[in-house]
């Protein structure tokens, strides 16, 4: 991509091509006649400010984080999940709607019976099944994902054709009957139906265990808000923790949890006499994607759900909500035998309520028949994404709340929903009228190449320290991206696994020790539109994101006196993660790492 040059003068303003050759295009050449040209290069100062820490919006998030992290800066994060239910208007249990069993107004109508065997909560983990070459194994599990040919578990038989043959491409001996596939002429005993998956957004030890414990929920969660009439949105707010205040009811789960991050088969129960050449109890009756699943108190289940089939508390999702306001699942800190941290794919969570029922056979009334069945109730209304922090050095805390405003910082802490940074361009201070800087490079005739500011990590920074590996620069004041932003689209370089709008930047940089050393941003733009469009040098907002992508805004309360709400981005939230850089004001020894806008022109 060839970069584009801006040019600076108060009547006219166009833009130059220049080529890796440094020859330009002939667009406005007439201008430029009799003239050199002249290129450079110039620093100028960012001031870095650290905001204090923050309560940001629970509510309203496209995801949900569970477990914990003790961080070795920023101390413990610890994440807890608070939802609402819903089901179907009025459902029925079994066959027949309880008004019929009651008044058995049609032939062979009983009461049916309907009794509980088992609940399970099902927490789907985010997961992908990109296969590049098309060869049948997803790219995190091919030996080469860009060729079809390849053969990933080395039995001689290529990926595809592992695939045309209905066999494991991830095992010499599919079946494991001791052949190897390249000699074996029967595998029918493996299930060609089998999927893999990548499991996405877990961090660290996949193999902890922990305690996880879910309880009945006894408040109400409003999704309008009653101080506005109803007319907006209820606003919830990480520290507001219907848990802590005592609205908890019975217990539904306490179980030990170990991770599985394999395809979900159950089999058929029975084998169909039928079918001679095939065992069913073998074979998977049902798949589901790896999760999280959790047995819930049988007994609960039946006498508010399956024991009120007909009544008024199950005739509307209004009414079930007021009735069973929902559930709050904990995953216990204390219990962690090592880090691990989630982000759930909540839109897809559901409680699964197995039950079976008594049916009369039509054949024969005098014969009841048991059929089985299951209902579902949804884990996906309204949701409370309650983030805990304590932090492990008080010193950390109590320098981020009595940072002064106004007063450049020497630091700069950021983690996802806790710590953020600000910082302003050319002064302190955000008035035009105050910034003879911005006077002066307006005046020039500058064409803009390319304008870079580059944060520098901290040294002292441990290097394994759930360290963020992406920032986001944004408006402060609006929580809305720089223009730059949409200048660079998605990049396609699958080497970086971060790649989307890489160009503008916000990316971890290593050093050639694999340190971590920088984030880099470019703002060409920006700096444009500051110089030659007279736009507001605004103040601009840095935080550690989760996606890129994800541009939504959510809003955040300033801890203080007075609690402030501000617009902050909704992807800052979705992420455990954080960093320290040095900022605008450092000590003697990382003055050479002094954060710092950089302007390169030709004249």
């Amino acid at each position: 991509m060839k970069p584009v040059f801006r040019f600076i003068c108060c009547a006219t303003a166009f833009s130059v091509l220049m080529g890796c050759e440094r020859e330009y295009h002939p667009v406005g050449k007439s201008l430029f006649e009799g003239q050199k040209l002249i290129s450079g290069k110039q620093r100028f100062p960012v001031y870095t400010f650290q905001r204090k820490n923050l309560a940001v919006q629970a509510n309203g998030l496209p995801t949900a984080q569970l477990g914990k992290i003790d961080h070795p800066i920023f101390g413990r994060s610890s994440a807890k999940i608070i939802s609402a239910l819903t089901i179907a208007n009025g459902p029925r249990f079994g066959e027949h709607t309880q008004l019929s069993e009651d008044t058995q107004d049609e032939d062979n109508v009983a009461q049916e019976n309907e009794r509980v065997t088992q609940v399970f909560l099902e927490l789907p983990f985010f997961t992908n099944q990109q296969d590049t070459d098309g060869d049948g194994v997803i790219d995190s599990r091919d030996v080469n994902p860009n060729d079809p040919n390849s053969d990933s578990d080395r039995d001689r038989v290529t990926d595809i054709m592992e695939r045309q043959n209905n066999t494991n491409p991830l095992s010499e001996d599919s079946d494991g009957d001791g052949i190897n596939d390249d000699i074996d002429t029967d595998n029918a005993a493996y299930d060609a139906e089998n999927q893999v998956y990548t499991i996405d957004s877990i961090y660290g030890n996949r193999f902890a265990t922990f305690n996880l414990k879910v309880h009945e929920l006894t408040y109400y969660l409003n999704e309008l808000d009653p101080t506005d009439n109803f007319e907006s949105q209820e606003i919830y707010y990480t520290n507001q923790d219907p848990y802590k205040q005592g609205f908890v009811g019975e217990l539904l789960a306490d179980e030990p949890v170990t991770l599985d991050f394999e395809e979900i088969r159950i089999n058929y129960e029975s084998d169909d006499p039928n079918t001679t050449d095939v065992d069913e109890t073998t074979r998977a009756e049902t798949r589901l994607t790896p999760r999280i699943r959790i047995p819930l108190d049988p007994t609960f289940f039946q006498n508010h759900i399956l024991s009120k089939e007909g009544s008024s508390e199950l005739e509307s999702t209004g009414r079930f909500r007021e009735y069973f306001k929902g559930i709050i699942i904990q995953a216990d800190a204390d219990s962690f035998s090592d880090d691990l941290y989630m982000i759930l794919d909540m839109n897809r969570a559901l409680i699964r309520i197995h039950y079976q029922y008594d049916k009369i056979d039509s054949d024969d009334n005098a014969q009841t028949m048991v059929e089985k069945s299951q209902f579902i109730i949804n884990v996906n209304g309204l949701r409370l994404n309650i983030l805990e922090n304590q932090p492990i050095d008080d010193q950390i805390t109590k320098r981020v709340n009595s940072s002064k405003e106004g007063v450049p910082a020497d630091k700069i802490y950021i983690q996802g929903g806790q710590f953020y940074g600000a910082l302003r361009l050319f002064e302190t201070q955000t008035d035009d009228q105050l910034n003879q800087t911005l006077q002066e490079l307006r005046a020039n005739l500058w064409l803009i190449n390319e304008a870079n500011i580059v944060f520098h990590v901290d040294p002292s920074i441990p290097k394994e320290s759930f360290l963020a590996r992406r920032l986001y620069l944004y408006d402060y004041n609006t929580g809305r991206p720089l223009s730059d932003y949409g200048e660079f689209q998605n990049n396609q370089n699958t080497n970086n696994p971060d790649p989307d709008k890489e160009r503008f930047g916000g990316i971890l940089e290593l050093d050639e020790q694999d340190n971590p050393a920088l984030f880099k941003f470019r703002i060409t733009d920006h700096i444009f539109n500051i110089l030659r469009n007279d736009a507001q040098n605004v103040e601009l907002g840095l935080v550690a994101i989760s996606d890129i992508n994800n541009l939504a805004i959510s809003q955040a309360l300033k801890l203080n006196d007075q609690p402030q709400p501000i617009d902050y981005p909704q992807s800052a939230i979705i992420n455990p993660l954080g960093v320290v850089l040095v900022g605008s004001n450092p000590e003697s020894s990382l003055q050479n790492k002094k954060v710092e806008l950089e302007i390169i022109y030709t004249q």
